[in-house]
């Protein structure tokens, strides 16, 4: 059991590399994990279909590479049927039907409010998190005087107000 699971590594690795680069597996980003989790799952079907149109797949090469290639297996690399997929689907077909234009949307009403995000509680990683009796002693600091570079360069501070969450990666 074990030496199988090994003996599939390689292909695991292969996986999530040509999801990450081709599939755009690692390209989003949300603040909702919910939406993150649908994206890697429909980066899962696309690979599907291209593993199961891979028998279907007739070999593109790009300009400038050798048309001399044989190819080993008959085997397609996911890659080289992703490069044909769009002949596949045009001889299959969908079931879906054609998209009929349905008018302008109107938008949203005037007037209406769009809830915000609820606040959020400040996370911090700094002494004063510390309990008190934990926290080390203050050194007495004589004051410096202020160089021009660093009011150009101010340290960071808080700049928004407390009320408001803190920026996230979105």
């Amino acid at each position: 059991m074990l030496t199988l699971a090994y003996g599939r590594r390689y292909d695991i690795e292969h996986f999530f590399r040509f999801g990450k680069q081709r599939l755009r597996m690692a390209g989003s980003q949300t603040c909702e994990t919910r939406h993150e989790e649908n994206w890697h799952w429909i980066g899962l079907l696309a690979y599907n279909m291209l593993y199961h149109a891979r028998s279907l797949a007739k070999s593109i090469r790009y300009p400038w590479e050798r048309k001399k290639i044989q190819v080993l297996s008959p085997i397609e690399r996911p890659s080289q049927v992703q490069r044909d997929y769009n002949r596949i689907i045009s001889e299959i077909g969908t079931p879906a039907p054609v998209p009929k234009p349905r008018g302008k949307s109107p938008g949203r009403q005037l007037g209406r409010k769009i809830e915000g995000r609820p606040d959020r509680p400040v996370i911090r990683k700094s002494v004063e998190s510390i309990e008190p009796e934990k926290q080390p002693k203050k050194q007495e600091r004589t004051p410096r005087k202020r160089t021009t570079a660093s009011t150009r360069y101010p340290r960071m501070r808080r700049m928004w107000s407390k009320n408001r969450p803190t920026p996230t990666r979105c």
